[in-house]
This record gives structure tokens, sequence and C-alpha cells, in this order.
């Protein structure tokens, strides 16, 4: 009978203690020295057996790139870019756009990177 079949099995899987979340588990845990070397997102990929959500929420999270440009002048470079004429543009092409302006800024030459 195929309901005995999942019974079976949905009761050998491991599963968190009743009514406790990975969060409430994870919290549990001895707290790290604050002086040992540790990379964050390769402890998170070693946990990912007992915290699945925890970890992928971590690499979610953690993985996000970093900006030093100010947001004002990120968000005005927006309307410069992106006018009613040109809203219809794929997004490479908006990244492009916005990389040759920032290369303009810096007065960058970038004659050797285009002819490769």
């Amino acid at each position: 009978d195929y309901f005995d079949d999942y019974n079976s099995f949905s009761g050998r899987r491991s599963r968190p203690q009743a009514g406790r979340s990975q969060l409430d588990l994870y919290l549990e845990e001895p707290a790290l020295e604050l002086n040992m070397e540790l990379d964050v997102l390769e402890f998170w990929h070693g946990s990912s057996m007992r915290y699945p959500v925890l970890s992928i929420m971590a690499r979610d999270l953690l993985t996000i790139p970093v900006s030093t440009v100010a947001s004002e002048s990120a968000f005005s470079l927006g309307g410069k870019t992106i006018s009613p004429a040109r809203s219809a543009l794929k997004p490479m092409t908006v990244q492009a756009l916005v990389c040759l302006q920032d290369w303009r800024r810096a007065e960058y030459d970038i004659t050797p990177m285009i002819d490769d």
C-alpha cells in the first residue's frame, strides 16, 4: 500500500524536535569564539544538512554585492539612463550603458577593452 510506504519513509526521516524551528535549534548551539577565523559562507554550506532553510537564507543574504556608490548618485543616474524613450531597453543594454557612463565619468580609456 502506498500510504504504508509513505508512512514508513516519513518516519525514518530526521525531523527537528517537535515544535522547534531551525532558528531555535541554531540559537541553542554554543557561541563560536569571537577571535577565530571563520569563512561565514563555508560555515553555512557545512551546516546545510542541519539547517537547510537557514543556510539558504544565509547564502542569499551574505552574497549580496556591496556597493561603494552613494545611493543618491546611483539613483540619480537612473533618470539619465532609463528615460521614457529608452524604457524598452533590455537589462544587459542598461547595464552596458551604466558601465559606459561610469567609465566616461572616471575618464578611463576604454579603447583596449572595445578592441578585444
